[in-house]
């Protein structure tokens, strides 16, 4: 769905369209779910996390102002999801120690062979690669490469200060490519006789090409989530409804002890 579709089913959306709303969330479920697991280290957490989002999109569409904004503001959703997960299931959140690291960041020009972008087995080696980054250096490779949020954005997603966005990003970079440099040897081959592409640009293709392919392990969850969506969009717009008819209730009350006070 492109993002001018996206953005009318948004604004039918916010004025209380539920087919526009539903059809949102089925959309989206299934990229939620993919960027969910890619944060997550457990998949079944991603699972919950999904649900939570899109419902949570249910809940407070009308909250959106700038329809254009949609697919930044569902970041913001899974990632405040995810978080809030971790939290509920962790007693102790470990910081990262790089939180508090300041310094100059700049993208990292360093290269990394074109073929790791097309062969299935060094894709999954770079997707384990990043599996086991640390969970803000995950958030911040999601928003920044695959979403293409710029260091603002991502920095404003993950409510942190854009310098620290930009040291996660850098020090995810040099994880993801020195584990490549060691799978690979550091043959002097890999960057003269071979196409090369830069380690930033090198993800977001694989993320890109691996979201295609993704399927859930079990379709049922997508379904059970979008069946938990229904239902929150019909008790959303009854309560909507009762609000309304409790507001013209009142009006038509004043009025009618106007008319009798007037006679």
């Amino acid at each position: 769905m492109d993002d001018a579709t996206i953005e009318r089913l948004v604004v039918k959306a916010k004025k209380g369209n539920s087919d526009a709303l539903f059809a949102l969330c089925q959309n989206s479920a299934k990229g939620v779910l993919f960027r969910a697991s890619c944060i997550m280290a457990n998949k079944m957490d991603a699972e919950d996390v999904m649900q939570e989002t899109l419902i949570r999109v249910c809940t407070k569409i009308k909250e959106l102002k700038d329809p254009k904004a949609f697919k930044a503001w569902l970041d913001c959703i899974i990632i405040n999801e995810a978080r809030r997960h971790m939290s509920k299931n962790s007693k102790h959140i470990a910081l990262e120690i790089e939180h508090f690291v300041d310094a100059e960041i700049e993208e990292s020009e360093e290269y990394l062979p074109q073929e790791y972008t097309m062969r299935e087995e060094e894709r999954e080696f770079v997707m384990e690669a990043i599996e086991l980054l640390p969970t803000r250096q995950r958030e911040a490779i999601v928003l920044h490469y695959f979403d293409g949020l710029n260091v603002t954005e991502t920095a404003k997603a993950m409510g942190i200060p854009q310098q620290t966005a930009s040291l996660y990003l850098k020090l995810a970079r040099e994880k993801v490519k020195r584990k490549i440099d060691v799978r690979a040897g550091e043959k002097d081959e890999r960057t003269g006789e071979k196409a090369a592409v830069p380690v930033g640009v090198l993800m977001t293709q694989i993320l890109h090409k691996e979201a295609e392919l993704f399927a859930p392990a079990n379709e049922a969850v997508i379904q059970h989530a979008l069946d938990a969506c229904s239902i929150a969009i019909k008790n959303t717009a009854a309560k909507t409804a009762a609000v309304s008819a409790a507001a013209h209730s009142g009006r038509t009350s004043c009025s009618f002890a106007g008319t009798i006070r007037g006679r």
